[in-house]
């Protein structure tokens, strides 16, 4: 509310998907991009999508900004500082996800992220 940037939301019910311990991981991606968003896009509009599929929770981010130069050649070495990129992909990684970030100069920003839902976590152990 405090942004003039246009949030539109489509979020499936995920509760219980996973454990509170890796729970905490999702919350702070989603929250870590729209920091990103506010901060640095320049952007009018921005989607966050969170699908859950029979498998797999797909999240997309997306913002009509500014953009970014990005490499996914650079992913393990990103900077610890910045934009938090590093601890998105750090999150995705203890949830054994897959991050991929499409963006380039004046062409916004996208992060998709697809990350596994284990039958573990449905089963008594949960």
């Amino acid at each position: 509310q405090t942004s003039e940037i246009e949030f539109i939301t489509e979020i499936a019910e995920i509760d219980n998907l996973f454990p509170k311990e890796l729970e905490i991981h999702i919350f702070r991606i989603i929250q870590e991009s729209i920091n990103n968003i506010v901060k640095h896009s320049q952007a009018t509009n921005a989607l966050i999508q969170v699908k859950k599929l029979s498998n797999q929770l797909i999240i997309i981010i997306y913002d009509n900004g500014k953009g970014f130069e990005f490499s996914h050649s650079n992913l393990e070495n990103l900077p610890t500082e910045g934009l938090g990129l590093r601890g998105i992909f750090e999150r995705v990684k203890i949830l054994q996800g897959k991050l991929t970030i499409n963006t380039g100069r004046k062409s916004g920003v996208e992060i998709k992220i697809e990350l596994p839902i284990q039958e573990k976590y449905h089963g008594k152990d949960h």
